[in-house]
């Protein structure tokens, strides 16, 4: 059985990993839409390096960031009103993009782990042909991993927000109101003719701000409590 995850890259929140995570992923959506785009209508890559890819291609690259940009956005609205539905939907469709990316990347590699475009002779092409193939399966491997740990991520986000409930708080809401809250009692303590802190405190011999003439345990002469033991005489 998979455990959820509690933090992200060792240091950071779920609920901060998860809006890291929407981030980069709404740029990489608007990007590959507005490249997509320009290709189909204007017969423009904007990005040259781009090895050019068919009609059919770019329409579904379009059409998958397009509604990626639906589904990252009705993601930051189920982190915001911590609504899990919606959190979970965008689990799905990440998953389904990266089982096609997945799928991708293996074939790209399997199909580029032969030399002979480069040549496998001797000298510097042999090894020239292993720096090819390890950096190959390095990347693959890599971006298979990659995308396996933010799978794992968003589905532990939506395990904590299942079991915690959607009206459930965490340690930093707590504290997301904090100023309003500071703001609403001091208009009931200005209502009331009363300043806002610091409070007085009077109990025993200790005295707070405007509280004066603090008096000492039993009323004796010193101004300060007894510590020592045995007690010397008052």
């Amino acid at each position: 059985m998979v455990r959820p995850a509690t933090q992200f890259c060792c240091g950071l929140s779920l609920k901060s990993g998860m809006q890291v995570i929407l981030g980069i992923h709404l740029l990489l959506c608007l990007m590959m839409l507005m490249t997509s785009v320009t290709v189909l209508l204007f017969n423009v890559n904007l990005f040259d390096g781009m090895p050019a890819h068919s009609s059919w291609s770019h329409l579904l690259t379009a059409l998958s960031s397009f509604w990626g940009v639906f589904f990252i956005v009705g993601a930051f609205a189920g982190i915001k009103n911590r609504a899990e539905p919606f959190v979970r939907v965008y689990l799905y469709y990440f998953a389904l993009v990266s089982l096609i990316d997945i799928i991708f990347i293996v074939s790209f590699a399997v199909m580029h782990l032969s030399c002979s475009m480069g040549g496998g002779g001797s000298g510097g092409n042999a090894f020239g042909c292993g720096v090819h193939r390890v950096t190959n399966v390095f990347g693959a491997v890599l971006g298979v991993v990659i995308q396996v740990y933010i799978m794992w991520v968003i589905w532990s986000f939506c395990e904590d927000m299942r079991e915690v409930g959607s009206s459930a708080m965490g340690l930093g809401d707590l504290t997301a109101h904090i100023q309003d809250k500071r703001r609403s009692d001091d208009a009931v303590l200005d209502a009331l003719g009363v300043s806002a802190g610091p409070y007085p405190v009077d109990y025993g011999s200790l005295s707070g701000p405007g509280v004066g003439g603090g008096k000492t345990i039993f009323g004796g002469s010193k101004p300060f409590h007894e510590v020592r033991y045995p007690a010397g005489p008052w």
